[in-house]
């Protein structure tokens, strides 16, 4: 008897954990669709006023094409070697490569806008992304990135593995 009244008292623990659990992660979910939404705001008047004609992923990032590279294209699991620039909306460089010198890592490592926008495009393409917050650094601040910032990438592929 003792039995059962402690496994009903640990299921009834687990309905009101759930019933929290699942409020606090609707509440999550709501707070990214308003971000996204705001952010999307943001990278259209980013492109009309700097008169750019982006394409928009089904993901919702935006980007354009500035070379496609060869027919060869990374996935999650290449060893990606690149030329950046990463840039706010108000122009302010975070960071970016000098001359010759490249970044590599392996592309599952990196944010959501990498791992999306670079199989766009072949070895030796270059792409501007146009990154929502939930695909670059979210609701977090990331050094001299504030929290929710939409994240411009200029990207060169220069190899992959």
């Amino acid at each position: 008897m003792l039995l059962i009244a402690v496994a009903f008292s640990f299921t009834g623990c687990n309905n009101d954990d759930d019933t929290d659990y699942e409020q606090e992660y609707a509440d999550y979910q709501k707070q990214i669709l308003e971000q996204f939404g705001k952010d999307t705001v943001i990278i259209k008047q980013y492109l009309v006023d700097h008169q750019l004609t982006a394409t928009k992923h089904n993901s919702g990032i935006y980007y354009i094409i500035d070379e496609p590279g060869n027919e060869y294209h990374p996935n999650d699991y290449s060893l990606v070697e690149v030329k950046y620039c990463g840039f706010l909306t108000d122009s302010t460089v975070f960071a970016q490569t000098q001359g010759d010198e490249t970044f590599s890592s392996l592309l599952y490592d990196l944010i959501g806008g990498w791992r999306i926008g670079l199989p766009l495009i072949g070895k030796g393409g270059k792409i501007l992304l146009f990154l929502p917050s939930y695909y670059a650094y979210g609701s977090y601040d990331n050094g001299n990135i504030k929290a929710n910032s939409v994240i411009i990438f200029d990207i060169e592929l220069v190899d992959f593995e």
